[in-house]
């Protein structure tokens, strides 16, 4: 049986304080709801949105003209929702793995052996 090995890059994440984490966390709650009424109105059929939720994208700083599309209002939410997520700081390795450095020595591109 052959074995699998497989290398994982440790992972930091953004400083944030309590007050931060709590807004963020709040704004992205905000949006979570708001995409499950647009995903249900969606579902029935609707094509127009409702006003009390226009307003609230609109509070949550996504703005819907009038007669825009549903899908394209949950692809806004969806965007909306990037600026809030966490993005990892990726931390390599400085020192490759003796197993990682033999490895790539012995392939040789273009060589005919």
């Amino acid at each position: 049986m052959a074995q699998r090995t497989r290398a994982v890059v440790p992972l930091t994440w953004e400083q944030e304080s309590r007050l931060e984490r709590a807004r963020r966390r709040e704004h992205l709650d905000d949006l979570d709801r708001l995409l499950t009424v647009l995903e249900e109105l969606n579902l029935r059929g609707e094509t127009a949105l409702p006003m009390p939720v226009r307003d609230a994208l609109e509070r949550r700083g996504i703005v819907c003209p009038q007669g825009v599309a549903l899908p394209d209002v949950i692809e806004r939410v969806l965007d909306g929702q990037g600026d809030f997520l966490l993005h990892p700081a990726v931390v390599r390795d400085p020192q490759p793995s003796a197993r990682q450095s033999s490895a790539s020595r012995s392939m040789s591109f273009g060589s005919t052996g």
